[in-house]
């Protein structure tokens, strides 16, 4: 079982209250009801037995002198728990004190179980939300790799197979150009989103494996169509990758492309 440790936030002082109900789980706060039930019936016993005027009288029938019970003491403090306040007994003397503390503090802690309830479902429902706007962006992210494989192998074999003048070649350059760009935004979401933690490492896995892929046809097209990728903004990109996801072990020495196919392989995800 493990044990709740409270933290308050030392600028937050004037908060505390609301820091301690927040901080208390619900089972304690039940604890808690139902001891003050179990003492205040204990005390309204003692009272009506050892201290006169100052226990439970029945107001329906005062001329009766027999003792109050223990299972009516215990009734007493159950409806003034729930300030449900039948009117059929009575508090004297010292009781009412407790009778209006333990009112007080049945509302407190009917609230706070609530509250604790509520938060707890709005916070399954915030998770379940998210979990299906992850998976929504993997399943685009996934779908983008594709596309930028297929781009860039499209750009390799356009320089391979075709002649092509001075215009063939600036208007590839500029495909390039928008396809490295178009590429540069991918990575940064992909980075996002292996750093979340509603991503499953199985997802997580086949991200990287299709990056893989993607970044083994970013370097053949560059080799290709004679480019510059290894001084590319990617790089950068593709080494933010590898330092956030993986071990040390996995970042690469150096800042070529395959390389960096080789640090991304050796990332592993585990739960």
């Amino acid at each position: 079982m493990k044990h709740q440790h409270l933290k308050f936030d030392k600028h937050a002082d004037e908060h505390w209250l609301l820091h301690l109900i927040d901080q208390l789980s619900t089972t304690l706060w039940v604890g808690l009801w139902l001891t003050t039930i179990l003492i205040s019936a204990l005390v309204y016993w003692s009272a009506s037995h050892y201290l006169e005027g100052n226990g439970l009288v029945c107001t329906m029938h005062r001329e009766m002198e027999a003792p109050v019970s223990f299972l009516t003491a215990l009734y007493f403090s159950c409806v003034t728990t729930t300030t449900l306040g039948y009117g059929d007994f009575a508090p004297e003397g010292i009781s009412r004190i407790l009778a209006i503390l333990q009112s007080f503090l049945g509302m407190a802690v009917v609230g706070a179980v609530i509250s604790k309830v509520l938060t707890r479902h709005q916070g399954q429902t915030i998770a379940e939300t998210n979990r299906i706007a992850v998976a929504e962006r993997s399943a685009s992210v996934f779908a983008a790799l594709n596309e930028q494989l297929v781009e860039f192998q499209m750009i390799g074999g356009a320089k391979e197979h075709d002649d092509r003048d001075a215009a063939g070649d600036e208007k590839l350059v500029r495909r390039w150009v928008n396809a490295e760009l178009r590429f540069n935004f991918l990575l940064e979401t992909i980075q996002q989103l292996l750093g979340k933690r509603e991503v499953d490492p199985a997802t997580k896995t086949k991200i990287l494996k299709a990056l893989v892929n993607t970044v083994t046809e970013f370097d053949a097209a560059s080799q290709l169509c004679g480019f510059t990728a290894d001084s590319s903004t990617s790089i950068s990109q593709l080494l933010n990758i590898c330092k956030s996801t993986g071990p040390e072990t996995a970042f690469p020495e150096n800042h070529s492309l395959g390389e960096i196919v080789n640090s991304l392989s050796s990332i592993e995800f585990s739960d």
